[in-house]
């Protein structure tokens, strides 16, 4: 039986605790704990699955989606091609690697 769509009043609350919990695992990635920066970005994964929420959009490249480390200097590497114009962000962690495309400015 297919699951139903959450009410918009969850779907509020739980865009509430998504951003709290990625606001907390920034600051304990700050402050060294990269386990739990790790752990509290999987939970905010899973409550924006299940309650059917985007995960906000300065925080959608900022993880990786394979392990869920905070992406930042010491757990990824940055790299831009281009050949295929794109920014090619490595994970230190798993290996993950991700490609977003970009434009070349014009002068």
């Amino acid at each position: 039986m297919p699951r139903r769509p959450p009410k918009p009043e969850q779907q509020a609350l739980a865009r509430e605790r998504v951003r709290i919990l990625f606001s907390e695992a920034e600051k304990a990635a700050r402050a060294g704990g990269a386990e739990r920066a790790q752990r509290l970005v999987a939970l905010a994964r899973r409550v924006a699955e299940r309650s059917a929420v985007k995960v906000p959009q300065p925080w959608n490249r900022r993880f990786c989606r394979r392990c869920s480390a905070l992406l930042g200097p010491g757990t990824s590497r940055v790299r831009t091609s281009a050949k295929q114009r794109a920014l090619i962000v490595t994970c230190l962690r798993c290996g993950a690697i991700r490609r977003r495309p970009y434009r070349r400015e014009r002068c």
